[in-house]
């Protein structure tokens, strides 16, 4: 019986790929108001049943592409040990470019202007949550410092992105880094 129910999932898994894929694809020609189920399903060559078993419209098809995401960038940076987290800083920021990297089919489109607007935003808090600080920074120094190194991060990771991922992500780890460092003392 355990079969059945691994090769269920797996079918489910698939489709669920494919719809996102297929989204994916079509947002880096189209915006998403002009992108309809039935699209998505002719291209995808999944039935609209199927599409509504799973979503209940496009919109909600890229919000769960975007929490996906999230969930994966948050069980990478969770894996690295809360005690080594300032010792492993230059190698966290690698890792997030060597992830970035690794998904750049999707946030291509998650960080363009084709995108939901509010994925940004989530990355902002998560990155937040990481480093310890609230979704609200405060006026102090240090919040605005932080708030100066995230979002200056996120400009050079959609400048990286606008740029075909033309740097290495060591090199841009490695610049963001020593900036940052500089910025944060």
């Amino acid at each position: 019986m355990g079969g059945i129910c691994s090769m269920e999932n797996r079918k489910i898994l698939y489709t669920k790929k494919v719809l996102s894929e297929t989204l994916i694809t079509l947002l880096k020609n189209k915006v998403i108001t002009d992108i309809s189920v039935v699209e998505v399903c002719r291209v995808a060559d999944v039935n609209r049943t199927t599409f509504y078993k799973y979503f209940l419209d496009i919109p909600d098809l890229l919000s769960n592409i975007e929490n996906d995401f999230m969930e994966k960038l948050r069980r990478m940076l969770e894996s690295i040990p809360k005690n080594q987290i300032n010792q492993s800083v230059p190698v966290t920021i690698e890792n997030i470019f060597v992830f970035i990297k690794t998904n750049q089919f999707y946030i291509e489109v998650l960080m363009s202007e084709k995108g939901n607007v509010n994925f940004q935003r989530k990355l902002i808090e998560l990155i937040y949550r990481y480093v310890g600080i609230s979704n609200e920074p405060s006026l102090s120094e240090s919040g605005i410092k932080y708030v100066y190194v995230i979002q200056g991060s996120l400009a050079i990771i959609q400048l990286w992105i606008k740029n075909n991922f033309d740097a290495p992500p060591q090199k841009l780890a490695s610049i963001l880094y020593e900036m940052s460092n500089k910025i944060l003392r």
